[in-house]
């Protein structure tokens, strides 16, 4: 169980936990081999667990075992599996939301970044493109004047084509630069901001446990690299202020 912590964030810790033992079992059984991702992977190395405030739990695949997660998971009886705009989510069935959110644990799929970079700013265009397109509401806010029309214009664009066409183009293009070994990765289907991060070809080749609370769940071996590009210096704790739940409202002292 999760210690109380003064960012209200234990009863979904303790919910995301359970969901995490879960779908770690489900991936051993079936020869899914997953990865703690992002501050999923930065809680369990400093803090051998959830980040305090964290309200979510991320992991990510390759792009292999992508597939073969999405193949085998109508095997997983205590789970489901749903698709939000380009990432799928997954939650208990029967979920129920705790502080206004259910407590989800996101996928990620790492594929190959091509080493032409004019073909990786391509592969970039085209996913933002797509991004714009497949959002159902657009937020303006913090972006510039240019950003904001092109998030406009590939919003309004997007609404003459069905979201089974928009995911598919989107599969298709996150898979540029696969069919050959490059020298970097990245990941496809998270924010704009985090898409253009690569990373060593190598960092998901190799997979360690690590604890996590009361449990082990798999990162990389090659963590530090990773962590180092994502946070800088990942082990210094942030500013007290910018220690916020990203789903729910902390509760009140």
């Amino acid at each position: 169980m999760i210690p109380q912590n003064q960012y209200g964030t234990e009863d979904i810790q303790n919910e995301l936990l359970q969901i995490m033992k879960i779908f770690h079992a489900f991936c051993v059984k079936e020869g899914i081999q997953y990865y703690l991702y992002g501050g999923s992977c930065l809680g369990a190395v400093r803090h051998k667990g959830f980040i305090p405030w964290d309200d979510d739990l991320d992991i990510c695949v390759d792009r292999k075992n992508y597939k073969k997660l999405l193949s085998a998971f109508a095997a997983c009886d205590d789970l489901s599996m749903h698709q939000t705009i380009w990432v799928q989510r997954i939650q208990k069935k029967g979920a129920k939301a705790i502080g206004g959110y259910v407590p989800t644990l996101d996928v990620f799929v790492i594929d190959n970044a091509p080493d032409d970079p004019r073909r990786f700013k391509y592969k970039i265009f085209r996913l933002a493109m797509l991004q714009g397109m497949l959002k159902e509401e657009v937020s303006y806010k913090g972006f510039s004047l240019m950003n904001k029309l092109f998030l406009f214009g590939t919003h309004i664009l997007g609404k003459c084509f069905s979201r089974e066409k928009l995911r598919s183009w989107y599969e298709n293009a996150s898979q540029i630069g696969n069919e050959e070994r490059t020298r970097e990765v990245h990941c496809t289907n998270t924010s704009f901001k985090w898409i253009q991060n690569r990373y060593p070809a190598d960092t998901w080749d190799k997979a360690v446990l690590a604890d996590f609370e009361d449990a082990r769940f798999y990162v990389p071996e090659g963590y530090d690299s990773y962590l180092k590009i994502c946070y800088g210096n990942y082990m210094e704790l942030p500013k007290e202020e910018d220690r916020r739940p990203e789903h729910v409202e902390e509760k009140k002292k």
